[in-house]
């Protein structure tokens, strides 16, 4: 279930992506992608603001699955008014893609507490 669905905010995310949420100090992710695809090992996920203030980025080979879900792990920004954009990079496919675009930190940070 996607974010948006979950929550019933208007924020669309990629149906891949599951609750965001921050764990000591850590932005968190749930996002499905099948580690036993050898064309997945040299991808990478990428997670920046739109100010150039945060970029963080994460190696899928390094990622570990747990029901079907890859728990991607950022560290938390300390900016709550950042926009945000996580995006996919398909390695040795020369293919991007946008799982989500200029999402506010703090409207993510709100979601979350909404549902707690």
């Amino acid at each position: 279930m996607a974010l948006n669905e979950k929550h019933g905010s208007v924020t669309e995310f990629a149906d891949s992506v599951d609750v965001t949420f921050v764990e000591d100090e850590n932005l968190i992710f749930y996002y499905q992608v099948d580690l036993d695809d050898p064309q997945t090992q040299d991808d990478r996920i990428f997670l920046k603001s739109n100010d150039g203030t945060y970029d963080e980025t994460l190696e899928v080979r390094k990622l570990c699955e747990q029901d079907g879900w890859v728990k991607l792990t950022f560290p938390e920004p300390e900016n709550t008014d950042i926009k945000l954009t996580m995006t996919y990079d398909k390695g040795d496919e020369n293919e991007v893609f946008t799982i989500f675009e200029d999402e506010v930190y703090r409207d993510m940070l709100e979601a979350q507490e909404e549902s707690a």
